[in-house]
């Protein structure tokens, strides 16, 4: 006898939620490498694009998902909120972390049984990997830069060797050109999109965060979202704003390719070249303005109209700054924008709601407007 449709999405609900009200991060040196919640599947941060990743595949049974530096499992509730009928393997060198993410999985969520954990380096683990994955998510990082496999060929080759016949990679990539000027990757960006086309040509990225997501595709997928009736409705909201953002996926343009990956401070010292460069708004200036609490929709309203792409400046700037009474003013003055506007560009609108999303996540909006925005963001037209 099959299970009910009805019982199906309540134990699918069941699984990616807890009663347990705790908030998880994990530090690293520039921010967060994890960061997530037991009340929501996703946070606005680039890990909510995993699942959507593997959503653009045909349904297939157990998929399997192979995710290279683990964090603390930020990805793995994303995964399942679009593919539930998958095996997901986690490697990352830190044990400590690794035991404590576990423990994390069995006390909160014991339902997924889906996941396996493995403490070993990335480079040893493809090495004497005899599986292949439909989806790879590299994310490794040191204290100071990328990891040092990061640079070597032999390490995407051994991508490659794992790879499922119709899979796909993805990379997060600490970049430059992200939020200037996005048909111009800068140097690290670059070095990765260059090695990850000796595994396909089928590269893209998706843009508008400092944190880029890097695809190498084995086929040309379309976004493809699955049911999500199973999810709470601010989650509802945040797929489908991540749904307008993975659509309009760009392939790479590749500058000049350096021998090897720049440092953290070497992409900072390139970002910020770049911004100087762009006759956009000072950084510190933006920075210094929305940092007066006495800010109101009028002060944004002035801010957007005073240069050119100042609404993209702004949306990214105020998403990666987190303060509460700056997420209310920009949730309100963007929802009436959103009321009041149903045509964007399509540069405009990638900018926006990359990190309107980020706000909404962070923020207590009620149910009826959650509800408006769901319907607003499914029709709106990019021009």
């Amino acid at each position: 006898m099959g299970v009910s449709p009805l019982l199906y999405l309540f134990k699918r609900f069941f699984i990616l939620y807890s009663n347990q009200q705790i908030s998880i991060q994990k530090k690293k040196s520039r921010g967060f490498d994890s960061c997530w919640h037991t009340s929501n599947v996703f946070t606005g941060d680039y890990w909510d694009e995993f699942g959507l990743l593997l959503a653009q595949k045909p349904s297939a049974d157990k998929l399997k998902v192979l995710v290279l530096g683990a964090g603390k499992g930020a990805c793995v509730r994303p995964i399942l909120a679009s593919h539930s009928s998958c095996k997901i393997t986690l490697v990352d060198t830190d044990k400590k972390s690794l035991l404590e993410t576990k423990k994390i999985f069995e006390d909160y969520f014991p339902d997924i049984q889906c996941l396996e954990f493995v403490h070993n380096d990335a480079e040893a683990f493809l090495e004497s990997c005899r599986s292949e994955y439909d989806l790879i998510w590299v994310d490794l990082y040191t204290n100071t830069g990328y990891a040092p496999c990061m640079n070597h060929q032999k390490f995407y080759s051994k991508l490659n060797d794992v790879l499922s016949f119709n899979g796909s990679v993805a990379v997060n990539c600490f970049t430059t050109a992200s939020p200037l000027s996005i048909e111009q990757l800068g140097v690290a960006e670059s070095f990765v999109a260059s090695k990850l086309q000796t595994i396909t040509n089928e590269v893209s990225y998706i843009p508008y965060r400092r944190n880029m997501t890097m695809i190498a595709s084995r086929k040309n997928r379309q976004f493809r979202l699955m049911n999500i009736d199973h999810l709470k409705i601010k989650d509802q909201l945040v797929l489908n704003i991540q749904k307008h953002r993975i659509k309009y996926k760009k392939n790479v343009l590749i500058s000049k390719v350096r021998d090897s990956l720049p440092d953290f401070e070497g992409v900072d010292k390139e970002f910020a070249s770049r911004w100087n460069n762009s006759g956009m708004l000072n950084n510190n200036y933006l920075h210094s303005v929305l940092k007066n609490e006495s800010i109101n929709e009028n002060d944004l309203s002035e801010i957007t109209s005073s240069s050119k792409n100042a609404l993209s400046f702004l949306s990214v700037v105020i998403g990666g700054m987190n303060h509460k009474y700056l997420d209310e003013i920009f949730l309100k003055w963007s929802f009436d924008r959103i009321l009041k506007f149903s045509v964007f560009s399509k540069t405009e609108l990638d900018y926006f709601l990359t990190q309107f999303v980020s706000v909404v996540v962070r923020s207590e909006i009620d149910h009826e407007r959650i509800e408006f925005l769901n319907n607003k963001i499914n029709i709106l037209e990019i021009v």
